[in-house]
């Protein structure tokens, strides 16, 4: 089974899963070695094993660079073999009440509740969706109104995924049209990698390769 494989087989067992800190090549295939299936890298874990201390300046930009060409080796296979199941991906979203935020929001925006009022009403609201067994945009317009009457029909627009999706239109958010944008600025953008025993010509990787 490949490591990307691996990975998501692991992610889907639905359990905790330890993932130590890793700094290297040789780190990762220890943790990897004494049983771990995951790890992380971070420049406090280079800090940490390197130099016995926090990351306060003492990692260069040449170790954090080679430390990234190491790592980067292996995440290309692994995302390379991903295949996504996109279906899945979308019921999942609509699970656990996740636009539960959406409606506060559209109750304070709208009916002008303070936040502390929308925030009990909605969660008042997702009570009553979690004992039905069904999602917030499933749920009655009377069900609603007998939490809170101002509720109009207006609510159902902002409890679906996609409208919760094209709400995050601020920098960095959701909205498709801010990923398409992302998506764009990536692939217009020059990557230099810094001359390193990995990397010894300094070359310049663009996104085409």
């Amino acid at each position: 089974m490949s490591h990307a494989r691996t990975l998501r087989h692991a992610l889907h067992q639905g359990r905790c899963l330890r993932a130590p800190g890793v700094y290297d090549g040789l780190t990762a295939l220890l943790a990897e070695q004494a049983g771990f299936q995951l790890g992380f890298v971070s420049g406090a874990c280079i800090a940490f094993a390197r130099h016995g201390r926090p990351d306060m300046g003492l990692v260069s930009m040449s170790e954090a660079a080679d430390t990234v060409a190491l790592m980067l080796a292996a995440t290309t296979g692994m995302f390379e073999g991903a295949v996504f199941d996109v279906d899945r991906m979308r019921a999942d979203a609509a699970k656990g009440f996740a636009t539960a935020t959406d409606l506060a929001d559209w109750l304070v925006r709208v009916l002008g509740l303070p936040f502390r009022q929308a925030h009990h009403v909605t969660g008042a609201i997702v009570k009553l969706a979690e004992d039905r067994g069904c999602a917030l945009a499933d749920l009655d317009l009377g069900d609603m109104r007998a939490v809170e009457p101002a509720i109009t029909e207006g609510v159902f627009d902002v409890l679906g995924v996609d409208s919760a999706l094209e709400s995050r239109a601020s920098y960095g958010g959701t909205a498709p049209a801010n990923v398409r944008q992302a998506v764009a600025d990536s692939t217009r953008l020059k990557v230099l990698v810094l001359n390193t025993p990995h990397n010894p010509t300094g070359h310049v990787a663009t996104s085409s390769e």
